[in-house]
């Protein structure tokens, strides 16, 4: 009986889920650097005429109704909770968190295009994360007066001197 081939040689190997992944990534941020290197010299071709912020706001709100009406909610939640400014060309959205820096980056070429046929200017879109600290919520009437005495280190003093004590 003649030798069995080989088998492995036959089966191709396939990537794990995670060099699939990381492959991405890497195509995503050669495309992303490709748009930005381009998009640059397009505003500045492009942009002829001054547009207010006004107009910008009004734009990134029609685009936010847009999402709304077509189910996109996140899109919608992102775009109507955060601030924005303007700067020349560029349009800076708050973000709270790195999620909806995620979610912008699938969106903001098809808001820019939306600004730009509103506008027939072109704008960069980026975006700052400003992650909201947390405040310390006050329950007992020991942490109370801690925080009052760390305002008015005085009130020591004048509980002292009255013979007060903390309710537990």
């Amino acid at each position: 009986m003649p030798p069995m081939p080989k088998l492995e040689s036959a089966i191709p190997v396939l990537p794990s889920f995670d060099q699939i992944k990381k492959k991405s990534l890497i195509e995503n941020d050669i495309q992303a650097t490709k748009k930005d290197t381009n998009s640059q010299a397009d505003v500045q071709a492009i942009n002829t005429k001054e547009v207010s912020f006004e107009e910008i706001k009004k734009c990134i709100s029609e685009f936010s109704e847009l999402c709304k009406t077509e189910g996109k909610m996140i899109e919608f939640a992102i775009l109507s909770e955060n601030n924005f400014s303007l700067n020349e060309n560029t349009i800076q959205l708050q973000l709270q968190n790195e999620l909806e820096a995620n979610q912008l980056g699938q969106f903001k070429s098809k808001l820019q295009d939306f600004i730009k046929s509103k506008t027939s200017h072109l704008f960069q879109i980026n975006y700052k994360i400003e992650e909201k600290t947390a405040t310390k919520t006050l329950y007992s009437s020991t942490d109370k007066y801690n925080y009052i005495k760390e305002i008015y280190p005085e009130i020591e003093e004048l509980k002292r001197r009255l013979g007060l004590e903390i309710e537990h």
